[in-house]
């Protein structure tokens, strides 16, 4: 696991400095007055200072939440939602995380081609994986799934996962997680030239994964990789998260913790059947 970023200090800007948006302005004459606030995370591994306007990462989290009380959390009585109306919801929820997330990425490392991360255990709920076995029977041709078909057979045989994470304690699920990235086996979706063959659709977990250290730590030591607690991202994960378990084909793939019903969340592999025909639906 990477070592997460979560303190945010605020930065304070006399009326004379330059405003930090790069507008040229005197912060006074502009987001001053327009009511906008950056903070800091700290250094990235340029030693470069993360800042970061805080009053638009918060507007976008309550813009994400506004859309999902709305779409989600707010359906009447018992009240389910069909596949393709869930997906449109999905997407609409990606792009708003997107939104949240933009802002960060000119402090990472992480470029196209880089693909260090894409070995790592990447898990995700079951509209999600609904979303990329789609996307790949729409817009694959038959070399390019039979490829994935191959990459898929060969990394259920040799990669130690369980569709059934939810009964592990975290001891366990953390011991797996560092098994599965120190194969450093590259996700089935990776193509040649280190890009994502799904990236239009890569799932949450994929999307809120940015990181603040050297590119060398990530191809080194998964563990001394500092990364962002994100808000938008953690508000878009409890949406997905209820949006998967309103989803009438997928309501009964849930678990209870602590009184709790809780999504069930898969690895990439193990939701994926070798003709991507349908997913994984197994309690």
């Amino acid at each position: 696991m990477s070592n997460v970023l979560i303190k945010e200090k605020k930065i304070k800007l006399k009326d004379e400095n330059l405003c930090l948006c790069g507008s040229g302005i005197f912060y006074e004459e502009c987001c001053k007055s327009k009511k906008q606030e950056y903070y800091t995370l700290g250094k990235n591994y340029e030693d470069r200072d993360i800042i970061f306007n805080h009053t638009y990462n918060m507007e976008v989290y309550d813009e994400i939440t506004d859309y999902a009380m709305s779409n989600i959390f707010n359906l009447e009585g018992q009240a389910v939602l069909s596949i393709s109306k869930s997906l449109g919801i999905l997407n609409n929820l990606y792009n708003k995380v997107n939104k949240g997330i933009e802002q960060f990425a000119e402090f990472a490392p992480c470029r196209k081609g880089c693909s260090s991360c894409c070995s790592l255990y990447v898990d995700c709920t079951a509209i999600e994986a609904e979303n990329i076995r789609r996307y790949v029977v729409e817009n694959k041709n038959n070399k390019e799934i039979n490829l994935y078909k191959e990459k898929l057979n060969t990394m259920k045989e040799t990669m130690e996962t369980t569709s059934r994470p939810y009964e592990l304690d975290k001891k366990d699920l953390d011991k797996l997680y560092y098994k599965y990235a120190s194969k450093k086996t590259s996700c089935m979706f990776l193509n040649a030239e280190g890009g994502c063959g799904v990236y239009e659709v890569r799932p949450l977990s994929c999307r809120k994964f940015i990181v603040f250290s050297s590119e060398e730590k990530c191809r080194n030591s998964i563990s001394e990789v500092v990364s962002p607690n994100l808000a938008p991202a953690n508000i878009g994960r409890l949406s997905i998260d209820h949006l998967s378990m309103v989803t009438g084909r997928y309501k009964n793939l849930i678990y209870i913790n602590q009184g709790e019903k809780n999504p069930i969340k898969r690895p990439l592999i193990e939701w994926f059947k070798d003709d991507f025909e349908d997913i994984n639906r197994e309690i």
